[in-house]
């Protein structure tokens, strides 16, 4: 088995052709966070449901077709890397766990329904300067390019 650093070159050089050793080794999770990142085996790496695994393919982009499957996924950070990308924002605005909710309101902030959440007395406080900031933002911007 390769060290990490070996197996990058080797992937870049697209010199490994197996990678069932590093799908399934014991000492191996870089190696599939890396894998992840770049969308290899991506199949191979949801059915081991590793939630940091998970939410290395999210953030990369790839696994998008488990999405729909994923947002009900006990992890709430798995959730909550769907609903940064800016997906399924009915679903999570009602999630369960605050940093979801809050990631609805990042990734949508001008979303007709966010003053449920501004309402949530629990999360006003992460929200109100959230929303002034994304306001100074874009009114700052509209005058610059004006």
């Amino acid at each position: 088995m390769l060290k990490l650093s070996e197996f990058i070159e080797g992937v870049k050089n697209n010199t490994i052709t197996n990678y069932d050793e590093y799908l399934h080794g014991i000492d191996t999770w870089e190696h599939r966070e890396y894998m992840a990142a770049k969308g290899i085996c991506v199949d191979e790496l949801v059915k081991l449901n590793e939630p940091g695994i998970i939410q290395r393919l999210i953030m990369s982009g790839h696994g998008t077709e488990y999405y729909e499957e994923w947002k009900t996924h006990p992890d709430w950070e798995i959730r909550k890397e769907i609903a940064e990308k800016g997906y399924y924002p009915d679903e999570f605005m009602k999630d369960k766990n605050d940093k979801v909710q809050i990631a609805v309101f990042d990734a949508n902030p001008t979303y007709e329904k966010l003053e449920i959440l501004i309402q949530d007395v629990r999360l006003h406080e992460l929200i109100m300067p959230r929303l002034y900031y994304w306001v100074r933002y874009h009114q700052t911007n509209d005058r610059v390019n004006f």
